[in-house]
Parts: structure tokens; sequence; C-alpha cells
């Protein structure tokens, strides 16, 4: 008898410890843009009292101790999936859930002209400027009008941060290109521009869009000089300063100077001359780049 009352004694204290255990971890919010305050809480927690100790990780190498109830602020953008709460310096409480936390992008492109004649204008038209954030699903979406003379005559869309526009009416002379970024959180920004459509290139001329400025400050925004390409020709690409001496050379079928010179240096602000010539056809493009600062 003895025997049976003390393991009745040691059952009912297993389930005693059992229920401590029970603890789980909610959240007010999980999902923000830039920056986002959780207010994270132990449901189903016994009296402060009953715990030697409380301490929590956010999964961003921030902490907290002692609070059954704590508020978060998050502010570098990313997936934190590793939030728990630590009782009696053993016991580990897992968040079941995710943050995430994205960033609000930053629309912007840059296109090239790829017409080889007169009956075909080809586009490519690339998202620049804007890193995703990591684990963050993004989204880019393209819309197209062609436009003559303020008379509507398409409208088309595609998605991806890299497409080829064919052109649809060839009587077109503006083409309203608008590009619009959204992740899964629901971050968003988008951008319009208009460009005229150009037809009559040269024979002998390369049909490149080239830019005619960048500024490479290390900003995260036009920091190289860069001319979008199909990838399927390799370039020669020479940038001469306005003495006439050489800076910088590549054969690539990737066009792009980081504004730096042979020796790593960093180019002085100014005017600069380039060369691009394709290596599979001969033809070529020249013009000035200017650099700032």
């Amino acid at each position: 008898m003895i025997a049976q009352i003390f393991y009745t004694i040691i059952f009912m204290f297993i389930l005693s410890f059992v229920s401590l255990a029970q603890e789980s971890i909610s959240a007010d919010v999980k999902e923000g843009c830039d920056s986002l305050e959780v207010n994270f809480n132990l449901e189903n927690a016994y009296d402060p009292s009953v715990y030697s100790s409380v301490e929590w990780k956010f999964g961003d190498g921030n902490s907290a101790v002692d609070l059954l109830e704590v508020a978060h602020y998050y502010t570098t953008p990313g997936v934190y999936d590793s939030v728990i709460c630590i009782l009696d310096g053993l016991r580990i409480i897992e968040f079941n859930d995710t943050i995430f936390l994205g960033r609000t992008p930053f629309a912007d492109f840059v296109y090239g002209n790829t017409s080889e004649n007169e009956n075909q204008v080809r586009y490519i038209f690339e998202s620049r400027n804007f890193v995703p954030v990591e684990g963050i699903d993004l989204t880019y979406s393209w819309n197209f009008i062609e436009v003559n003379s303020g008379l509507l005559l398409s409208r088309s869309s595609m998605t991806g941060s890299r497409v080829i526009y064919d052109l649809q009416d060839p009587d077109a002379d503006t083409l309203e290109i608008k590009l619009s970024l959204t992740d899964v959180v629901g971050c968003s920004a988008d951008t319009t521009r208009i460009i005229e459509v150009i037809t009559n290139i040269r024979p002998d001329s390369l049909a490149l869009s080239v830019p005619n400025a960048f500024s490479p400050n290390y900003d995260g925004i036009n920091d190289n000089f860069r001319v979008i390409t199909l990838g399927e020709d390799t370039y020669l690409f020479s940038v001469f300063s306005t003495e006439g001496m050489q800076v910088f050379r590549s054969e690539s079928p990737v066009i792009v100077w980081n504004g730096r010179t042979y020796d790593g240096s960093e180019a002085r602000e100014g005017v600069y001359f380039y060369v691009i010539e394709s290596r599979n056809t001969g033809k070529s493009k020249k013009g000035f780049i200017y650099l700032f600062r």
C-alpha cells in the first residue's frame, strides 16, 4: 500500500512536470517592411515566480530576460525562424513560425536596343540597383504601352528581372515601360519611363542603348557603367581619358566598368570616351561617358 502511494506521488509529479512543458510562443505580427515591432508572448505560462530564469533570443543576435511578454524591434530585413524562449536555463520553447521582414524595393532599370534592321525592333530590359532579401521571393512585373502620336496601339506585360521585348506595332513612335517590384511580404515599388522608338540604326552601328553617366560612389545606385546585351556576342570594350590614354579594356559578352583603372585605382571624375566593338559582326559604337564621384 505504501509502495502504491509512493508510485502515485511520483506519477503525479511527472504529470506536473509535463504540464510545465506546455508553454508556447505567440506573436502579434509576423511580417513587415524595412522595420517591424513584434510582441512575443509566452502562452500557457505559470506565474513568473515559478521560473528560475526566462531568456528570449530573437534570431537576430539580440535577447531579453525576465519577461513573459516582450516587444522586439527588428531593423534588418531578413527571415527569422529561430526565435526561442529558454526557461530555467535549460528548457527551450521554440517559436513554431517565422518572422519575415522585407525591404522596400528600388524600382529602376536599364535597357538596350538590339535591333539589327528596320523590320524588327527588339529591346532588352533589366531591373537594377536593388538586391532582393534572401529568402523573400520578389516578383518583377513589366507593362508595355506602344503609342503613335498619342494614340494607343498596344498593351502587353511580362515578368522576370530581365525580359526581351519585340515591338508589336511598326508604327509605334514611343514606348511606355512600367516596372513594378513586389515581394511576398507586400513591400513594393514601381517606376515608369517613356522612350523613343528608334528604327533607323546605321548598318555599321551597334544597336545598343548606352548610358551617358554613372556614379561609382558605392551607394548601391548606378555604381557601374553597364550596357545590357543578349549575351550572345563578344564585345571589345575600351575606355579612354580625354588625353587619349586607355584606362580600361575588356573583352566579354558583358559590357561593364566599375570606374577603376588597370591598376585598381579609382578613375578621376570627368568625361571619358568609349568604344564598343562586336567581335562577331565588326559593328561598333562610340561615345562619351561622364563619371561622377
